[in-house]
């Protein structure tokens, strides 16, 4: 089996076929480095299931997303089995907001991780919008949890 990759924003990597394959042009470089097989790396990751994941949550009427959009989203991978974020997007009207939000949650578990990640964005996320992310991402810890139930995963 081959990997098809594709470069999208922000250098990541996407396997075409299944759901996540290589998160980094790193991790690429590692797999050509220590002798990975594509087929050792597809056969990895060919079982792995993800979920959309959406948190909501209103921001105050002065801000421009709310101006813009009405609510603030993020949006969200996730691994089913581990909680790992694999991808990551969110309603902004300045590209860095993502790109910074991005940094912070990829490679993170919603599971293990989420206190981690509410201190994170507490510590570090200066934006207007800073309580919407908190909310969105608990928002979005709940419907993971309910997804993931559902499931019986």
């Amino acid at each position: 089996m081959d990997i098809k990759v594709g470069k999208v924003n922000d250098g990541f990597v996407r396997e075409t076929s299944h759901s996540r394959e290589i998160t980094n042009y790193k991790d690429l470089n590692n797999a050509k480095a220590t002798g990975t097989t594509r087929e050792a790396v597809s056969n990895e990751t060919k079982n792995r299931v993800t979920l959309y994941i959406i948190g909501e949550s209103r921001t105050n009427v002065e801000n421009a997303i709310t101006k813009t959009y009405g609510s603030f989203f993020i949006a969200m991978e996730v691994d089913a089995a581990t909680g790992e974020i694999v991808d990551f997007g969110v309603t902004h009207t300045l590209k860095i907001t993502e790109n910074f939000l991005r940094k912070i949650f990829i490679g993170k578990s919603l599971i293990t991780d989420y206190d981690q990640l509410v201190s994170e964005v507490s510590r570090r996320y200066g934006g207007s919008s800073q309580k919407a992310v908190l909310v969105s991402l608990r928002d979005a810890k709940g419907r993971f949890q309910v997804v993931k139930d559902k499931l019986n995963i």
